[in-house]
């Protein structure tokens, strides 16, 4: 197919394993109490390398909005969140892997899984050693994923967002992408490349966003990183390849050529891409916009 067809096909292949889960979290959280929610216990171990993109985030909750552009706005909550698709999805899943472990019994070793294995997120993203950076840390640490891959930059800055919550339900997003924006591919692999041998085997998936937000690292250079991430932490032989998933933000719409350049060289190096409706939109729109005479 071409590239607008894996990337419609993917999409759906994302959004069902997305409901999937939900439904299956939601029904769980309908019939348990939340120490009683339990995950599908199969994995029987082995690591999820979360990288890309983080921010810490400032959102500002139950902002006024009064439509002058120098008036005085009030918010009632400033809350610090672990912002970009690296922080939220390591952050996330490590914590539902937390919930799926059963505790320690006397009767079994401390520290060691029902299944045989127990399973290890990595954050892997590059952030300062500064406020924001310490803080984002924390984040993961306190989540239960581990550190280890995280790149620490005493000459750059941990990139930030702020985020105006508007009472109407919209919201403003106001960022510095810092560290991100020179964040290179050997870079990242040479953490992999470092961590990879101190890493709980099997690696069942690398899970890498947002490649629109991170110039360093689209089309050429996203095939190449993808590709060789794959190799570096597939079981050996090849018989188990490691999953590549892709997560987008910052899909530009009024370039809808550059951000597919950004993008179809490393389709063919994704196995799960996950994007919204509007990113699709933009991604499979045609390279020209219809003349008078089209149909």
């Amino acid at each position: 197919p071409d590239g607008a067809t894996m990337i419609i096909i993917k999409a759906a292949v994302a959004a069902a394993a997305t409901f999937h889960t939900a439904t299956n979290l939601r029904l769980s959280l309908s019939e348990s109490t939340p120490n009683d929610i339990t995950m599908p216990n199969n994995t029987g171990g082995g690591s999820i390398v979360c990288a890309g993109l983080s921010c810490l985030d400032l959102q500002l909750l139950g902002c006024t909005r009064s439509g002058t552009d120098e008036a005085i706005e009030r918010y009632d909550e400033a809350v610090h969140c672990a912002g970009g698709s690296a922080s939220m999805t390591g952050t996330t899943l490590a914590l539902l892997l937390r919930r799926r472990r059963r505790p320690s019994t006397s009767t079994e070793e401390e520290g060691e899984d029902d299944e045989g294995g127990e399973e290890e997120v990595h954050v892997l993203t590059k952030i300062g050693s500064d406020f924001a950076g310490d803080t984002l840390s924390t984040f993961y640490t306190r989540a239960g994923a581990s550190t280890d891959l995280v790149l620490r930059d005493d000459d750059a800055r941990t990139s930030m967002a702020v985020l105006p919550v508007f009472n109407d339900g919209k919201r403003g997003c106001f960022v510095n992408l810092a560290c991100n924006d020179g964040f290179t591919p050997e870079e990242l692999l040479g953490r992999l490349e470092n961590g990879a041998a101190t890493m709980a085997g099997p690696t069942r998936a690398f899970l890498f966003g947002y490649p629109h937000l991170m110039p360093k690292m689209q089309g050429d250079s996203l095939r190449s990183m993808l590709r060789e991430a794959r190799r570096m932490l597939s079981s050996s032989g090849g018989e188990n390849p490691t999953l590549v998933g892709v997560d987008l933000n910052g899909v530009d719409g009024s370039d809808p050529g550059a951000a597919r350049e950004a993008l179809y060289p490393a389709l063919g190096e994704i196995d799960v891409l996950h994007l919204n409706e509007d990113e699709a939109a933009v991604l499979s729109s045609p390279s020209e916009p219809p003349g008078e005479n089209d149909g």
